[in-house]
């Protein structure tokens, strides 16, 4: 009887109890659709631990940029592209087999990490993850790309994946949000609307630059209605509809290839802007991704643009139901800052960092700004 209990809660929990920690939304886009000359992956990351930065690292075999957890930063990375052009991010699903006879890891944090340190290309990859031993909490979509055109998503679960080549298939991209094919499609959550409000917004476009997926990240598309921003409806954080969240902590999009580089939004994009880093500028990071000052301003933002209005029951516990200050989203949008990204490092990148720094600074005065007045 317990058991059976067990079991029935566990699976109202994964029909209606999708957490804020498994919003996240994710592409891989083949060379063939990118228009930045290789494979692109990117993450729009949601998350309770909104304290992450960049760092580099060396090791044994391949030297990578990644973007960390600064609470636990030798816990693995949370995305990231070495220095052969091998890239790699993931989003959590919840739909996939679980054997609880396993043994091994569930964590995916470290076990990304060591992909970056082991493989160069997806093939590799894939050998490296048939002999990971994995427990019954692994459960995640991949992404990963390489310098050789390869892009793929790998739907895992404990004792099983499904490998689905991306650079294979007549379109070119593919998306994840917080459900996985290879598993229970009678289990999909909120997230599927996630998933179809990003596949309405691609519609027939066939290439895609980093600063494309950079705009997603900023964007209230909701399926079938078009964008929230512009009428006078409430727009509710529980209905996960969109994919900028309340917990949206960063917006993630890794160009791989001759020259790997990931155009990062640390903090709520919104509100805060689009930086590059380049793997070759080694420990040459600007300072408000290695430090904390994006990710801060993302913080504080999100607290006034979400405003509690009552509370719901999610697994049989309440909490706060938040709707979104569209008129100060809107206003933050219209903060523009185009700090360039161009394909290869450029040469002076010590001067390049420092003007990226220097434009952030603008910005964060103008979104502080913006904060007083709402």
């Amino acid at each position: 009887m317990r058991r059976t209990l067990t079991s029935f809660l566990l699976l109202v929990a994964l029909l209606f109890g999708y957490d804020k920690t498994l919003a996240c939304t994710a592409a891989v886009v083949a060379p063939k659709a990118s228009k930045e000359g290789g494979t692109t992956l990117w993450k729009n990351r949601d998350s309770s631990r909104f304290r992450t930065v960049v760092r580099y690292y060396t090791t044994d075999k391949y030297n990578y940029t990644g973007v960390i957890n600064s609470e636990n930063p030798d816990g693995g990375i949370l995305c990231g592209v070495n220095e052969v052009g091998f890239g790699i991010i993931n989003t959590a699903t919840r739909n996939l087999p679980a054997n609880k006879e396993l043994k091994g890891t569930g964590k995916r944090s470290p076990f990304m990490r060591d992909a970056l340190i082991q493989c160069a290309t997806i093939d590799e990859f894939e050998a490296f993850l048939r002999k990971y031993k994995r427990g019954y909490k692994f459960t995640t979509n991949i992404g990963v790309g390489d310098a050789n055109g390869g892009a793929a998503f790998f739907e895992i679960w404990g004792d099983g994946y499904r490998r689905y080549d991306v650079d294979k298939s007549e379109k070119g991209y593919d998306i994840r949000s917080n459900f996985s094919f290879a598993g229970d499609m009678e289990r999909l959550g909120t997230s599927r609307r996630r998933y179809d409000a990003m596949m309405e917004q691609i519609g027939n476009k066939r290439k895609f630059s980093a600063k494309d997926f950079y705009k997603y990240s900023c964007s209230y598309y909701v399926a079938g209605k078009g964008d929230a921003l512009k009428d006078d409806n409430k727009l509710y954080n529980h209905r996960y509809e969109t994919v900028p969240h309340r917990s949206t902590v960063g917006s993630f999009t890794i160009v791989c290839g001759k020259h790997p580089r990931i155009l990062i939004s640390m903090g709520y994009p919104a509100a805060c802007p689009a930086i590059p880093v380049w793997v070759e500028a080694k420990e040459q990071i600007p300072e408000c991704l290695s430090g904390t000052a994006s990710h801060l301003l993302g913080r504080k933002f999100v607290k006034a643009a979400y405003i509690k209005d009552g509370v719901i029951k999610s697994r049989g516990k309440k909490k706060g139901r938040y709707y979104l200050n569209k008129e100060l989203v809107r206003a933050a949008l219209r903060v523009k800052t185009n700090i360039p990204f161009p394909e290869e490092m450029p040469k002076d990148i010590a001067k390049f960092n420092q003007k990226a720094d220097k434009a952030y600074k603008k910005h964060e005065r103008r979104v502080e700004s913006l904060l007083t007045r709402f």
